[in-house]
Parts: structure tokens; sequence; C-alpha cells
């Protein structure tokens, strides 16, 4: 699949397989078009071949987006990125890159010799597990050490995680990868390279790295979630967390901060930052599949000074839906990631039950489909689940995590985290998350009987478990 008749008529000089030119973007209101490239994903799979350049990159994000098929059966081949113009222009394009039509036929055969013949080779994929062990997702640095990945793999220098995923395998090899990762990294960080068996995977792990930041145990911050206390006002919010000495504050959609009222939103930020605190989040109570409109909720995040989005993943767990409305409410995640990364936000979704994201598996499979870096997770512990399981589930779910969620229940009951099994489950919860060494946050979310001292007592258990 390719752009337009140019490029069809230059591949034409390199296969006689059966190509489809996109119009560009006319593709996109075409119903016929969309139909028949469906069909060719769905019987023989279809080899993606659009422009290196941001508008090519959009095509192939929107064909993914309605095709909904088997990962396997959309693969992405890039022409790299070189300056200049086609011959038949005056001028060159918007972005000064030549197209699938400016390289030669040699250039364009060597790209598909591993399609040859209708079977496509493919070796051993890489998984986001490894790209996050190896550094190149989820710090301030990954972004700098994957473009010199990408570089030393031939590949354009902005690919998501998710599609150097997918061309593992297929435009390059494990043992290329190896060799180029510990050429990308730094001398101090070259003997991390993960020396493991990379296995396939039908785990396409589509997230990026938006919400990390540098490595080391000092990274996690202790924060207040302002749904705690709804009945208190803002300043009153602010007071009790400086009193027990945290970090900064979830500030909630619900009450204090609704969405779409900037000005609200302006006075939490100031008086926030005034008081020598962080806004850490923006805990909206917007929803799949609901009908309500993400822009406010975006307008209202950036006035608070926040990057990170917290929004819930429907009213149903995945088991009680029908694939075709799974379908929609991951189109519609998809939707909400691409209008958050235009403003360089996060958005993670709330782990909870009675939604999509009730389980570590459902909730990692609800990111890989929606497939946008900027989408990731929160974590909380799962009352019904033993610290055991919640452990194993929180393991599951650190490579797509941004923050955490802090609560201890005794008997049904909301507890102090010193109370019964608290001390002991947090103190095994914050060990896993000091060895993933990322950058995060983990709020108090609720104190026992509602009460503001109750809160400051949990927060000094919190913050001599984080020691």
């Amino acid at each position: 699949m390719v752009e337009g008749k140019y490029d069809l008529q230059k591949l034409r000089s390199v296969t006689d397989d059966v190509i489809i030119k996109t119009d560009g973007f006319g593709v996109f209101k075409n119903p016929g078009k969309r139909d028949l490239i469906r069909r060719y994903a769905l019987s023989s799979g279809v080899i993606i071949l659009t422009d290196s350049d941001s508008a090519g990159r959009l095509i192939r994000k929107n064909i993914r987006g309605f095709v909904r098929c088997p990962e396997e059966n959309l693969t992405d081949v890039y022409i790299p990125k070189v300056p200049g113009k086609e011959k038949r222009k005056k001028q060159p394009s918007r972005e000064g890159l030549i197209g699938v039509e400016g390289f030669s036929a040699k250039d364009l055969e060597t790209l598909l010799s591993p399609f040859e013949d209708g079977a496509q080779v493919r070796g051993e994929k890489l998984t986001r597990s490894v790209l996050y062990a190896d550094g190149f997702f989820g710090g301030d640095s990954s972004a700098v050490k994957r473009k010199k990945l990408l570089s030393l793999l031939g590949l354009p220098e902005d690919l998501s995680v998710g599609e150097i995923i997918g061309a593992s395998g297929v435009l390059f090899t494990v043992g290329d990868y190896r060799k180029a990762a510990g050429a990308a990294q730094s001398d101090a960080d070259a003997e991390r390279i993960t020396d493991i068996k990379i296995t396939n995977t039908t785990d396409p792990m589509k997230a990026g790295d938006t919400a990390g930041s540098e490595k080391g145990e000092n990274m996690i911050k202790t924060g207040l979630t302002s749904v705690s206390f709804r009945k208190l006002s803002v300043d009153s919010v602010i007071e009790t967390a400086v009193k027990a000495g945290v970090d900064g504050i979830e500030w909630g959609g619900d009450v204090h901060v609704p969405a779409g009222n900037v000005d609200a939103a302006k006075y939490a930020a100031e008086a926030t930052v005034k008081n020598g605190l962080e806004v850490i989040s923006y805990g909206s109570y917007f929803s799949l599949g609901t009908g309500a409109d993400i822009f406010p909720v975006l307008d209202t995040a950036k006035a608070l000074g926040t990057r990170n989005i917290r929004i819930w993943a429907g009213g149903s767990e995945r088991q009680a839906i029908s694939d075709e409305r799974y379908a929609e409410l991951v189109e519609e995640g998809r939707r909400i990631g691409e209008a958050a990364a235009v403003r360089q936000m996060t958005v993670s979704f709330e782990y909870h039950p009675g939604s999509l994201t009730a389980t570590a598996e459902s909730a990692i499979a609800l990111v890989n489909d929606i497939g946008c870096e900027n989408i990731r997770l929160y974590w909380q512990q799962i009352l019904k689940d033993s610290p055991e399981s919640n452990l194993a589930d929180l393991k599951k779910v650190m490579p797509y995590l941004t923050n955490v969620h802090v609560f201890n229940y005794v008997n049904g009951k909301q507890a102090l985290l010193e109370e019964g099994d608290g001390v002991s489950s947090w103190k095994a919860y914050i060990a896993e998350l000091k060895k993933s060494g990322a950058a995060r946050a983990v709020m108090t979310e609720f104190a026992k009987d509602g009460l503001p001292e109750n809160f400051i007592r949990d927060a000094a258990v919190l913050k001599e478990l984080l020691k």
C-alpha cells in the first residue's frame, strides 16, 4: 500500500503484487477503499509503505485504526528520511523529504526482499519489557537513546516503541538489535543491555515513554488525592498536604477542579505551587463510553500545569461487553491519546474493578490495543486479592505504570496504613517500585474516617517505607 500514483508506478517496476494507493488522505473519506484494505489485510496481509514524513505516519496510524485486524496482518516498511525532492517536482515537499517515488528500484527491492514470493520472513520479536529494561523508554534520556538506536538500525528516528517492536523480526533481527543497543548506550549503561532469550510474542507492547524520568530509587514522590477530602476547600486540602509533608497533589475533577472550570484550575495550581507543592496529576472523572468531550478535561489539565490526566476505562469489564463495543472504546481511547499527545500530555487509566482495567491482563490489553505511547496505567491493590496476587499484578503492569494510589483496608473498612497487613503489603509494593527505578508518585487515596489527621499519619508511614 502506497500513497499516490507516482509511488504506485515506481513500485510496479519492483513487484507484480497487488498495489493499493491511499490517494493521500483520500482513503479516510473512501469507505469502499477502506473495506478493500481491510479485506486484503484479513486474507493475505498488507505491507504499508507510505512516505517517511508526518503525513505518511498519520496515514499509517489511521489505517491501523480502521482495519482492526490481527497485528501480524499489517506490516510497516519504512523508507529512510532523505532530504531532497523528486525530479518531477519544482519544489520539495513540506518537510523536504524524498517520498517513495524518489527511491531507486534497487532500494525498494531491498526493502521488500523479506516478502519475496508472498512469504514474509519473520524472526524473533522484541518485547516492550526488553526495551524498558534496556533504557529505550521510561526515562528522560530514553528518547535520545532510542533515536540513536533507530539510526544505527537504519530506521526513521521518530518511530514509536510499538513501531520498533513491529519492525523487529522483519526489518532487523534480535542480533542486530543487541549490537545497535550496545552502541546506543552510554558507557555507564552499556553493561545493562538485557541478555535474555527474546521469544515471539502476541503482545505488541505499544505504550511509550512519556511518563518516565531518570532512573533512581529516590525518584518516587508522595502525594495526596483531593478526592480524599471532598468536603474541604482547596486551601484546606493544600494545608493538609503541607502538614503531611508530601510532595504534591492530584486534583480531582469531581469537586475541587471540575472539567472545564479553568479559573478553578488556575487557582488550585497557583495555590499549590505557592505552598511549595506540585500538581502531580489531574484526577478527572472522564470515562470511556459516556459520550463526554475530552477537550474540557485537556484544557483543565493545562490550566493546572500538569502533564498527566487520570481517566476511567468505561463502566464494564472486558468479558461483559461485545467485541464490537470493545473496538469502539479502543478507538475512542486512541482519539483521546492523539488529542493529548498534541498537548504533550499522558493519559493514565484508573486500575479498577468494574472497568476494562479490572485485571492486569485486561488493562495491558487495552493499552496495547489503543496503541498510543502516551496512554498508560495507574495501579492500586485490588481488595479481594491477596498481597501476593497484587504484587504479581504490579510487576506485570510496571512497564506501563505512571502513578500509584495507596490505601489500606481491614475487614472491609478503610484503615490506617499501620493497621493489619498494611505495612508489610506496602513495603513489598514499594520495594518493587524502587526496583523499577522510574519516576512516579505514590498518592494516598482516602483516609480512615475521612480525617485529615489520619491522612497525616498514613503519609508518615509511607515516607518511612520509601526510605
